[in-house]
């Protein structure tokens, strides 16, 4: 299986899975943040309320740094209730 990243119909972009059955959605873009330390605090609040977050920094894993935009991702399934969340604060 393998991770890449597609834009969804809703020009959305999503984490999907490659797999021997086609593609599968899996994660779909929430927000985009600054840098990586308010990129955490989101993801601690989310996670505070039983939703998974993937945090993807701009450049990608190699040459992550901690002052570059950094990506929200959560599982597609989650997305109504992250919004849900955001809506909220």
């Amino acid at each position: 299986q393998i991770l890449r990243f597609a834009q969804d119909d809703r020009t959305r972009s999503s984490a999907v899975w490659a797999s021997k059955r086609g593609v599968e959605l899996m994660w779909t873009k929430l927000m985009e943040t600054k840098n990586a330390y308010t990129a955490e605090i989101w993801k601690e609040l989310l996670n505070a309320e039983a939703v998974s977050v993937q945090v993807v920094p701009a450049s990608g894993w190699a040459n992550a740094a901690e002052l570059e935009p950094h990506t929200l991702f959560v599982p597609w399934g989650k997305t109504h209730v992250a919004q849900e969340i955001l809506r909220k604060i």
